[in-house]
């Protein structure tokens, strides 16, 4: 199980890219930063006998830069006008920044720590090969809301025309 340790507060946003494509996109990169808690269970059975039995405990952090493209167009809706953005996630770069196991079952300790240090490379592997998987999600769980992504417009003037400029 891996939590985000009060999000309000420690979640981080930073854009580092964000340009205009063509006349109605922007091209973006953005860093998210997220300390995690982790907990995880692990029990192995065999022909009814618990072979392995124990919990862990680790604080974590992980950096996501993400990079993607947002489309914007202005629609009409039973007479009301919108500005609606198609976001896309084209790729994840994830890093685990910092990695502590605390607690394997009642141990702890330097020893704990020091396992925690060996399985940290490992654990930042696993973080590369679900990338793809990663931006798979986050372009379906876009789609889902998509009917979140609109915002009337009722401003004095028309920005159809407004495109980003070269700088």
């Amino acid at each position: 199980l891996v939590v985000p340790v009060d999000p309000q507060k420690n979640l981080r946003f930073q854009i580092v890219e964000a340009r205009g494509a063509g006349r109605n996109g922007v091209v973006f990169q953005v860093v998210v930063f997220a300390p995690l808690k982790v907990t995880a269970r692990i029990e192995r059975w065999r022909t009814g006998i618990k072979l392995v039995n124990f919990s862990t405990d680790a604080d974590a952090s992980v950096e996501m830069r993400l990079a993607g493209e947002v489309q914007y167009e202005y629609t009409v809706e039973n007479g009301t006008r919108y500005l609606k953005f198609r976001p896309r996630v084209r790729a994840v770069d994830m890093q685990l920044v910092e990695f502590d196991l605390r607690r394997i079952s009642l141990a702890a300790g330097p020893l704990v720590q020091e396992f925690g240090d060996v399985v940290t490379n490992p654990l930042a592997d696993q973080l590369d090969k679900h990338e793809p998987k990663i931006v798979e999600k986050l372009n379906k769980s876009i789609v889902k809301r998509e009917d979140r992504l609109k915002i009337p417009v009722s401003l004095p003037f028309d920005w159809s025309d407004w495109s980003w400029s070269k700088t």
